[in-house]
């Protein structure tokens, strides 16, 4: 039991074997979750240094493989008090801050609504954390005698907001949010310009979060993000040196901006000729035929295809500023939809093209329009709901057997009236 040793060096041995022991068995612990946890709580009390370090791990580890097993109510009291002890107990300052807030956000991933007891100190404590950061930095860059704080204070408080907006009920994250002090998206806005790699990509992943979760609080403060967002869709910024996290950074903004069009929708227009350029930039990038390309296995798919989703996505509220482009991106659109799994993203992306396509018909032809038909008779029996501007409509593809039909509450259409058209 690595809770009952007092040997500083068969703690971390313990601890790293219950690790690795958690990681391969996975979901099959969930029925040994109460005597774990029974150690882990008796382990705060004892270990010290890099073996807390090493505890925190065991326990995100045990929350990412339990899930649902931690709302059990025994196992929140069993679990939260020593978990808050060490909150109290480590100052903004210390690095212990980095494994503490990232345990927590495995924790409150695991516990969902349950978590919303522990959430309004832990948000606050992490704005708080975000925007001292900030200052010192600022003091810093004007004072060579003072030292850059660490990014890794940013990013584990970002990543621990995100973690709360998902897990928490909307109305919940809202009134959290409404409350912070400075505001979360001017906090947001400032990372996103961070010149840290890691740092914008999780401020892009919170972004793209706050879209899905929260959108009436963010969407006053699209006009300053958006232009924030487009810059970083620049390719010129990305050096194709192999580093893996720049490629992040770009994915996440891709993926984020997917996000805000489906909620956005007609509030896009203003910058939709930007965003188009650049991500049709991103897209021609993937194709290894454009002459002085990066080798194609250094764009990594998972760019290429939220690019493509964020550009189906735009055609909900751009259709018609989309349309007069539609020769030259539906073939880079439908290589990269192509490979996507059927999931809600992929209907969402497919069904914002073929409004495209409904505005300009004829700009789809031969095999561009052949490929698309494959794609959507190939679509599973779906029905779902679409968040837009407004609200809520009902969308879906449904009996794919003959003829695949797009409906929404405004428009009916099938695919045969798309080809009719454009022949």
């Amino acid at each position: 039991s690595p809770g009952r040793i007092s040997n500083k060096r068969v703690q971390e041995a313990a601890a790293s074997a219950f690790a690795n022991l958690e990681e391969k068995a996975g979901t099959n612990l969930q029925p040994y979750c109460g005597v774990i946890l029974q150690q882990f709580v008796q382990c705060f009390s004892k270990y010290k240094d890099r073996n807390m370090f090493i505890l925190y791990d065991c326990v995100q580890t045990l929350a990412e493989h339990v899930g649902p097993e931690l709302r059990n109510p025994e196992l929140i009291n069993l679990l939260m008090p020593a978990i808050l002890e060490r909150w109290a107990k480590v100052s903004n300052q210390s690095r212990e801050l980095f494994p503490l807030l990232e345990c927590l956000s495995y924790i409150a991933g695991a516990m969902q609504e349950t978590f919303s007891p522990f959430a309004e100190p832990i948000f606050h404590r992490c704005i708080l954390i975000i925007r001292q950061h900030i200052e010192d930095t600022v003091r810093a860059s004007h004072n060579p005698n003072l030292i850059l704080p660490e990014k890794d204070f940013l990013v584990t408080s970002l990543d621990l907001l995100s973690a709360l907006i998902q897990a928490l009920p909307s109305a919940r994250s809202s009134a959290l949010v409404q409350s912070s002090n400075p505001s979360l998206f001017s906090l947001i806005g400032y990372c996103m310009k961070d010149g840290n790699l890691d740092v914008r990509q999780s401020a892009y992943a919170i972004l793209g979060d706050c879209a899905g979760y929260i959108f009436p609080q963010l969407q006053p403060h699209l006009n300053d993000l958006i232009p924030i967002l487009i810059s970083q869709l620049d390719m010129n910024a990305i050096e194709f040196d192999g580093e893996e996290t720049r490629f992040a950074v770009v994915n996440n903004t891709c993926w984020s901006l997917g996000e805000l069009a489906m909620r956005h929708r007609e509030g896009m227009r203003p910058w939709v000729n930007q965003i188009l350029e650049k991500l049709f930039m991103i897209l021609v990038s993937g194709s290894p035929d454009v002459p002085g390309n990066p080798p194609p296995q250094l764009m990594p798919n998972s760019v290429l295809e939220n690019a493509a989703v964020a550009l189906g996505r735009l055609g909900f509220g751009c259709a018609n500023e989309i349309a007069p482009h539609l020769a030259n991106i539906a073939p880079l659109f439908l290589a990269s939809i192509e490979r996507i799994d059927w999931t809600d993203e992929k209907t969402h992306a497919l069904m914002g093209f073929v409004r495209v396509v409904q505005a300009n018909p004829s700009g789809i032809m031969g095999t561009s329009l052949l490929r698309l038909f494959i794609q959507l008779c190939d679509a599973p029996t779906f029905v779902g709901k679409v968040e837009g501007g407004e609200g809520t409509e009902s969308t879906g593809f449904v009996d794919v057997s003959e003829v695949v039909v797009v409906s929404t509450p405004i428009h009916s259409f099938t695919l045969l009236d798309t080809i009719c058209m454009a022949c």
